[in-house]
């Protein structure tokens, strides 16, 4: 049996391109956020956010780094594994708007109030 090369195939390839660009565009958008959330409010008033952030942020990153090793060593095993840690921050992304909402906004008659 041959060893292949390193992203050898299309479908590695087509992965791989997919998680960069899923990083790139994740990251982005949070590094947006983050930027109007301390343009508009002083960050001490709402600490938890850069918080927030900061975890899907390194997530994200985690998640890149494992799916090179995966594809490098062709672990099956943990590319499933990827696959449930990025259910996981679809999740967390879906808590993480309801969190935001409730930590910047306080006016009770708001339109936007939790």
């Amino acid at each position: 049996m041959a060893i292949e090369a390193f992203l050898g195939t299309r479908p590695q390839k087509a992965f791989l391109f997919t998680v960069l660009i899923q990083a790139v565009v994740v990251l982005a958008m949070v590094g947006i956020i983050y930027g109007k959330v301390t343009s508009s409010i002083d960050p001490s008033d709402v600490a938890t956010i850069p918080c927030y952030l900061a975890l899907f942020a390194f997530a994200e990153i985690f998640e890149t780094i494992i799916t090179v090793d995966a594809l490098k060593l062709r672990n099956t095993i943990q590319l499933i594994g990827i696959l449930f840690f990025h259910c996981g921050m679809i999740v967390m992304s879906s808590l993480q708007i309801y969190q935001t909402r409730l930590a910047l906004v306080t006016d009770e008659n708001s339109d936007c109030y939790a």
